[in-house]
């Protein structure tokens, strides 16, 4: 059946389905034809921002939502749909005033309540997200995820003995929740009279599925091991996990190892000898550094200052930066020491500028901020040039340290180094 001869609500389960699958690239042409034979379905442009935000795509991610909202205004899922665009896009100041308002009407359901929350977190509101995750447990005290939400959170704010509480929970909601497990088992030191290894174990012991979730079971068993003093099982088992997410994707060191050193190359001594004009990036603190070396107690140190407030991990730069370089290339398919070499001739004042003006739309009112993104340390020298009065901070650890620490954490969509 051609497109266009499909009734609204087939193309409506069509792209919640594909939705559901991760195929949005395919649902693309359902959504232009929802939008243009039913214009006046609000549901239809909904999905299209759904689809356009998953790929990225936030100008009409944006506009699709507006259009649904001028169809249904008091929808309350199409205005945390709108929040969720806006914090994609930097526009956290704005995605807070709809959350903010959102929040005072009680006639809200747990999962409306368990989005905003995460809006929230997102925001770095995170002591708003706590209070609004606890809304949603109080109205589905059976729900697993919420309580797993919930205890994210707390592990941040330091409260580890509420986050483990909250992760029992999840987990007596939800045995097969493993991302409450893999929490649980890195809040804190196990011992032989007391761990988990044997619930885990009982997990293990089921058709778990996912490599992902297999990954989380083992790392969490081999980090409980470990604190048992089960060094040789404890390694066993998180080769076991390491091997069974690595066999998802294809990693070369070499490429990893040509990215860095034409990073050298481009952004060599030479770069630096001329004195940097421009006052951006005054009041800004960068820590970075490889994973696992102590950037965030670093920052949780400083963050402690009345004056110094943590913006946490920003993408920002590097998004911004990577936004800019692409449209130097003359290609799409431009080799990643192409990309290197084109970030050298950015309008320097500009990128700093852009990140500055990124920032301004997030709420925190202090003197010195702090962005906490690891792989910044890949772009030392172009905050350097961008941002000439931030300040650098780079943690650096004893190299075997480092490898092994990275090692023993499961990183997902990241750092694919770390599991071999």
């Amino acid at each position: 059946m051609q497109i266009e001869s499909k009734s609204a609500e087939s193309l409506v389960l069509e792209i919640e389905k594909l939705l559901s699958q991760g195929g949005y690239q395919e649902a693309v042409k359902l959504c232009q034809a929802i939008n243009e034979h039913h214009p006046n379905l609000g549901h239809g442009w909904f999905l299209s921002s759904c689809v356009a935000y998953q790929l990225n795509i936030m100008p009409f991610a944006l506009h699709s939502v507006n259009q649904a909202l001028s169809l249904s205004i008091d929808n309350p899922n199409l205005k945390i749909q709108k929040a969720k665009c806006l914090v994609k896009m930097g526009d956290m100041a704005q995605a807070l005033e709809i959350i903010d308002n959102l929040v005072k009407h009680k006639m809200l359901n747990a999962e409306l309540f368990n989005d905003i929350a995460l809006i929230y977190n997102d925001c770095h509101q995170l002591n708003k997200a706590c209070e609004i995750f606890k809304m949603a447990i109080e109205l589905s005290p059976e729900s697993s995820n919420y309580y797993y939400n919930l205890a994210s959170v707390e592990r941040y704010l330091g409260l580890i003995e509420s986050c483990e509480s909250n992760c029992n929970l999840a987990i007596k909601n939800d045995l097969f929740n493993f991302d409450a497990h893999y929490l649980r088992s890195n809040l804190k030191k196990q011992s032989l009279e007391s761990n988990h290894t044997e619930q885990l174990n009982k997990v293990l012991e089921t058709e778990i599925g996912h490599p992902v979730n297999y990954a989380k079971i083992k790392y969490a068993l081999a980090k409980e091991l470990e604190d048992c003093g089960k060094f040789r099982k404890s390694f066993e088992a998180r080769q076991e996990g390491a091997s069974a997410y690595r066999k998802l994707f294809n990693y070369n060191v070499k490429a990893d190892v040509e990215f860095m050193q034409n990073i050298a190359l481009t952004y060599n001594q030479d770069v630096f000898k001329k004195e940097i004009q421009g006052d951006l990036g005054a009041g800004l603190i960068f820590i970075l550094g490889l994973p696992r070396t102590g950037s965030t107690l670093v920052e949780r140190i400083m963050s402690n200052h009345s004056a110094i407030s943590s913006m946490g991990e920003l993408s920002a730069f590097s998004n911004i930066m990577s936004e800019m370089v692409s449209h130097l290339a003359s290609t799409k398919a431009a080799s990643v020491s192409d990309m290197v070499n084109l970030s050298s001739q950015l309008n320097f004042q500009k990128l700093g500028q852009s990140y500055m003006d990124y920032i301004s739309r997030i709420k925190i009112d202090s003197k010195y901020h702090i962005d906490k993104f690891p792989q910044n340390s890949l772009y030392i020298g172009l905050i350097h040039l961008a941002l000439p009065q931030a300040k650098i901070i780079l943690v650096e650890r004893d190299p075997m340290d480092s490898c092994y620490s990275i090692y023993k954490e499961l990183f997902t969509n990241i750092y694919h180094y770390s599991f071999d």
